[in-house]
């Protein structure tokens, strides 16, 4: 609002907002070199405060700037044409994979940021959960006795904080874990619960919110601390400066700067899927443990993905794919 509705949007009243004034909303922001994706973004959230006015009645018709969509604005989308196109996630390789578990775990005991890096990727590997997921999970939500964790709520920051849900009903699951992987679990437990004794997050932030209520720790610190390990680890480059007396990055270069934490979900669904069949995983398992209420969804979004392998797996996929099309010569 600050940074470009404060400074481009024209001064109308609000029975005046229309398609004609988000169009020359847009074509103000691009001249004064707004991307197209923000002001994409900032469209839709007109969209969302336009529903909710109407909602209040503080006004009956915003049909004409809701009908108004960035996406059916052919004049005005880039020449290049990349937002029409879905930013692809990568996926974590197994050697990245155990090159930043292995630092992490080396690390845990040099420092806080430290410990909270390796209980961010030890549940990102172990079940690949969203960040929402991750930063709602409390330490009430492990039993170590019959080794399992509940995924009963989410921590979303625009809606308020901790919501007892998730992204869909069927989201709300339990996750096993072994005997190997509650080891890494119970350090995480001890240490969080001798820092942050009395807040019930798994990943506590360091003082209460202005709320006076315990909070996990925002989703910008995950970032940074995940980003950070990616440099640590040879994964990224970036470039660390301070701004408004905080540490900022911006990043030079990563493979997962579209999801620094999705590449991680994406490997877990991606392996899973990859090797149903040998370890005898049925679909509905596996699109339980991902929080989907459809098998299709999950193999629309992560069956798509080849992992690479080693050089025998690919020539042993390629002997196979022979036998299988029958050439005989």
């Amino acid at each position: 609002s600050k940074n470009h509705i404060a400074k481009w949007f024209p001064d109308i009243y609000l029975d005046e907002l229309d398609g004609m004034v988000l169009e020359q909303f847009a074509q103000t922001c691009f001249a004064n070199n707004v991307t197209w994706k923000t002001v994409r973004n900032i469209v839709r959230h007109i969209h969302t405060t336009c529903r909710w006015f109407m909602e209040k009645k503080y006004h009956n018709d915003f049909s004409s700037a809701l009908n108004w969509k960035m996406h059916k604005q052919h004049h005005l989308k880039p020449i290049d044409r990349d937002d029409e196109r879905e930013i692809r996630t990568e996926v974590i390789t197994p050697e990245e994979a155990n090159k930043v578990l292995s630092y992490v775990e080396k690390h845990k005991d040099r420092s806080h940021k430290d410990a909270l890096a390796y209980t961010i990727f030890t549940i990102l590997a172990l079940f690949g959960l969203r960040p929402s997921e991750i930063q709602g999970l409390k330490k009430s939500n492990f039993n170590f006795v019959d080794r399992y964790v509940w995924i009963k709520g989410a921590y979303l920051g625009r809606e308020g904080g901790y919501r007892n849900r998730t992204k869909n009903e069927f989201s709300y699951r339990a996750l096993d874990f072994t005997v190997n992987q509650s080891k890494h679990l119970q350090w995480i437990m001890d240490y969080m619960n001798k820092y942050k004794q009395h807040n019930p997050y798994i990943l506590p932030a360091s003082r209460l919110g202005q709320d006076g209520n315990h909070k996990p720790i925002a989703q910008f610190e995950m970032r940074k601390i995940i980003y950070a390990t990616y440099e640590a680890v040879g994964l990224a480059k970036l470039n660390w400066f301070t701004k408004s007396n905080t540490k900022q990055y911006e990043i030079i270069e990563c493979r997962f700067k579209n999801g620094p934490a999705k590449c991680w979900r994406h490997y877990n669904a991606t392996m899973l899927i990859d090797n149903m069949y040998t370890l005898g995983l049925t679909p509905n398992y596996i699109k339980s443990r991902l929080g989907h209420s459809r098998w299709q969804t999950t193999q629309d979004r992560y069956g798509n993905h080849n992992m690479i392998g080693t050089d025998e797996m690919r020539l042993e996929r390629a002997d196979k794919v022979e036998r299988a099309l029958g050439f005989k010569k």
